[in-house]
């Protein structure tokens, strides 16, 4: 995936996505929304308090349930004397999980309020870590960094970051990923797959960052069997990946942005471009490839047609920010997806109840907050659990992180609950 610190400021950038089917305007709403925010903003730094209450209303109306403009939305209401929808505002930030107190000059006054107070207590709540998952895994290597995990009879893998290779759980090496950083990995068959990047947090020099392959490796061995890459000059950042049910390998790109499918020996792409703005996890599912924009939600794919459709979300849900995406059977052989949400303040895992056509019905918090988060990252669906990196700790690992911020790093933990 891209540094965790460039992610959030696109996430904050981005904001603006469409429901429209047919064809999807998600990708056109992005750049709208983005330019109503940009005058919102004018708006109030030059006083216009009016303009930026009308802009960050069109803005919300381009990508609803966006924590950021929602925020902007409450100062806005405010500033212009309407503290009924402000505080409606309010508890809809609430609703969705996001956890803030009303330090904010502006929202200050709320507190006034004895309606204020009580949301902001709401929102003050949703600190509360919310924990259902166990530690199954502590690593003993503070610098290494990882994104992605998998297991291998009983034995853990970890893929870094930060030192450019896959590693057994004792630290021995798996494979040697260099110049690359290891991101996202798959166990099929006899192979382990890798989708790896030149990144700033692995060494990489600016003019490197987006060079990027698909990696196939010996399971037994750790030899490298072959490396894929797309031939263009565009700059590519590969950060996660998914086994199809004919063994065909998809990988999501999160800088050209798109997903691609290795078919025949080739990487050729899937869907590229419009809708996604950062796509990162990837589920697949009885014929549809589910996929995480980081920026916009989370897409249904028809791998056959190559079209993409962001699935609609409840009232007051927001699904910016997922980074891992995995599908798993529940009941009748139906589909749920979980997802690593952590571009959410705070950062969870979330269950999804899917409907038709192309809406998520439900979503429920599996784990919130905890005080092993230090970014969460990816994980594997096996045995009806669900197995994440809790601490890959990007931040820590930039390339303008600070002696101090080095010494704040910490061993690699592994959570793991049950999905049934």
């Amino acid at each position: 995936m891209m540094s965790r610190s460039i992610l959030l400021v696109l996430l904050a950038l981005c904001i603006g996505c469409g429901e429209s089917l047919e064809p999807d305007q998600t990708a056109e709403n992005i750049r709208l929304g983005r330019e109503a925010a940009a005058s919102a903003f004018q708006g109030l730094n030059e006083g216009n308090i009016q303009q930026y209450l009308d802009q960050i209303i069109l803005a919300a109306s381009l990508r609803p349930n966006h924590p950021q403009i929602e925020f902007h939305k409450t100062r806005a209401f405010v500033l212009n004397g309407d503290t009924t929808s402000a505080l409606s505002t309010l508890e809809g930030l609430a609703e969705m999980g996001v956890a803030m107190s009303l330090e904010d000059p502006v929202l200050g006054a709320l507190r006034a309020l004895e309606a204020g107070r009580s949301v902001e207590q709401r929102l003050i709540q949703n600190k509360n870590p919310v924990q259902t998952s166990r530690i199954v895994f502590k690593g003993n290597d503070p610098n290494l960094q990882p994104e992605g995990i998998a297991r291998h009879q009983n034995k853990w893998l970890l893929a870094s970051v930060h030192q450019n290779k896959i590693v057994w759980e004792d630290g021995s090496l798996f494979a040697s990923t260099a110049p690359r950083s290891s991101m996202g990995m798959k166990i099929s068959g006899a192979s382990v797959w890798a989708a790896n990047t030149s990144t700033p947090e692995g060494g990489s020099a600016p003019e490197e960052v987006g060079h990027s392959v698909l990696s196939e490796f010996d399971h037994a061995t750790g030899a490298l069997k072959a490396s894929y890459s797309v031939s263009d000059s565009l700059s590519h950042w590969f950060g996660d990946l998914e086994i199809g049910p004919s063994g065909e390998v998809y990988v999501s790109d999160s800088n050209a942005p798109g997903v691609y499918v290795l078919k025949n020996g080739v990487l050729e792409p899937l869907v590229v471009g419009n809708p996604f703005s950062s796509p990162q996890g990837l589920a697949f599912s009885k014929g549809t490839l589910y996929v995480a924009d980081y920026s916009a939600g989370i897409f249904a794919v028809d791998v056959v047609k190559k079209t993409a459709h962001l699935l609609k979300t409840p009232l007051n849900t927001s699904l910016l920010g997922i980074d891992g995406l995995y599908a798993y059977q529940s009941g009748q052989s139906e589909t749920k997806l979980v997802a690593i949400q952590n571009g959410m303040i705070p950062p969870r895992v979330v269950t999804l109840e899917l409907g038709n056509p192309r809406t998520i019905t439900a979503v429920h918090t599996v784990d919130s907050n905890l005080p092993e988060y230090s970014d969460p990252t990816l994980g594997f669906v096996e045995n009806d659990s669900l197995f994440y990196m809790a601490n890959s700790q990007w931040p820590l690992f930039s390339p303008d992180a600070s002696p101090a911020d080095s010494l704040l790093r910490q061993a690699p933990i592994i959570l793991g609950f049950p999905l049934k």
